[in-house]
């Protein structure tokens, strides 16, 4: 319980924290019949004790809202990372863990290592892809910075989040719709 504000630990956490003479293959039954007999529960990606719930501080608590604010305010205008560590005067050791928690929390999204974006900036993202695909069947790089209102940076790095999610597809300098998502899933 290093972390308090974890939602779980990584698989690849919880194999290291174990003796190195226990094989993989053991390893995964273990996991299996933990979860099979509810001693342990999955949350996503991470593992925990059944009923863990992260335990948030008051100075985190605090920390988590100014940093929540910051992402809605940006909107697609945010910078990366160490430029909203300058910000909002946090270090980057304190910013991290709550970058995880806003994370498993479903309150940001991350596009890359160094950037990230609040849900409702993220949505209207999608939105304005979605939209832009209904009326043409290819968008570029420098249309979709303008229809976000974001910088290059940013915008490349959503485009690329999104052909990753295999919503766009790239060909040469344009992309192309492939899946993109439903009403329900964030398209209107």
């Amino acid at each position: 319980a290093n972390n308090l504000l974890a939602h779980g630990v990584a698989r690849a956490t919880l194999k290291e924290s174990l003796p190195q003479v226990l094989a993989l293959r053991s390893f995964d039954l273990l996991l299996e019949q933990l979860l099979a007999e509810e001693r342990l529960q999955r949350c996503h990606e991470l593992f925990a004790t059944p009923g863990w719930q992260p335990q948030v501080s008051p100075l985190q608590a605090e920390q988590l809202q100014k940093l929540l604010i910051h992402f809605e305010l940006q909107g697609c205008q945010v910078a990366n990372l160490n430029q909203v560590v300058a910000d909002l005067s946090l270090t980057q050791t304190e910013v991290e863990p709550l970058i995880v928690y806003l994370l498993a929390e479903g309150k940001l999204e991350r596009l890359t290592t160094e950037s990230y974006l609040a849900k409702s900036a993220y949505a209207q993202a999608l939105s304005h892809l979605c939209a832009h695909f209904s009326a043409s069947t290819e968008l570029s790089l420098a249309q979709y910075r303008d229809l976000i209102g974001g910088g290059r940076k940013l915008a490349q790095a959503l485009l690329e989040h999104f052909d990753g999610c295999k919503y766009t597809r790239r060909q040469g300098d344009i992309r192309l719709a492939w899946n993109l998502p439903d009403s329900e899933q964030g398209c209107n």
